[in-house]
């Protein structure tokens, strides 16, 4: 659950939730995940739809009261256009790292595909200015524009090869321990299929 609504109270240092932060829930995530893995199931997302966010310096101040009120999971994407202010909140803070549980994701709206995907992630660590991610979504199940990948681009691409081209991508940078976990967002039954069809990891969350 991801609490943007919040944004104008958190702009505003009220403590909102100290209660709620200090008993918050978490799950432990399974299949493509770390062993021990362990996500709060209340977050704040800091998408910028609608008019929640004005400016880095609003988007820096909702996250960072966010923390100091006992918040833990910031939910993030390079679309959002907003990563770096929640790097720099995240570093204001001065909360331990792995303290703090930061999903990331790729695209929409960004290209799909293998090695467009490892240029996105590239680019998620260095706006948010972290070593990892706990959690890396696709965050939308397509279609890719721009794609440089000839499995979502051209005459022998498909929606469903784009997919598994950036699951694949997204299996190695899980692989090489950059990313604790990983999964899929907005994803419909057909479309895991297509992960599914893949017969190796399996997706930790659809988000």
């Amino acid at each position: 659950m991801e609490l943007p609504n919040l944004f104008v109270l958190l702009l505003l240092g009220i403590a909102v939730i100290p209660a709620i932060t200090a008993s918050v829930p978490i799950v432990k995530l399974h299949n493509a995940a770390r062993p021990g893995t362990m996500m709060p199931v209340v977050g704040l997302g800091t998408g910028s739809y609608g008019s929640y966010y004005k400016n880095d310096s609003d988007v820096e101040e909702a996250v960072y009261n966010w923390l100091i009120t006992g918040g833990r999971r910031i939910d993030a994407s390079l679309s959002y256009n907003d990563q770096v202010p929640v790097g720099k909140a995240i570093r204001r803070s001065s909360i331990p790292r792995n303290q703090i549980f930061v999903t990331s994701k790729i695209g929409p709206g960004l290209p799909l595909g293998y090695q467009d995907t490892l240029s996105q992630f590239d680019e998620i660590l260095r706006t948010l200015d972290t070593t990892y991610i706990d959690l890396l979504l696709i965050h939308w199940p397509g279609p890719s524009e721009n794609s440089t990948d000839p499995a979502c681009t051209g005459p022998s691409s498909s929606p469903r090869l784009c997919r598994q081209s950036t699951w694949r991508a997204m299996e190695d940078i899980f692989l090489r321990g950059d990313a604790r976990a990983i999964g899929v967002s907005n994803f419909e039954e057909n479309h895991l299929h297509d992960i599914l069809s893949l017969q190796s990891l399996v997706p930790s969350v659809n988000q």
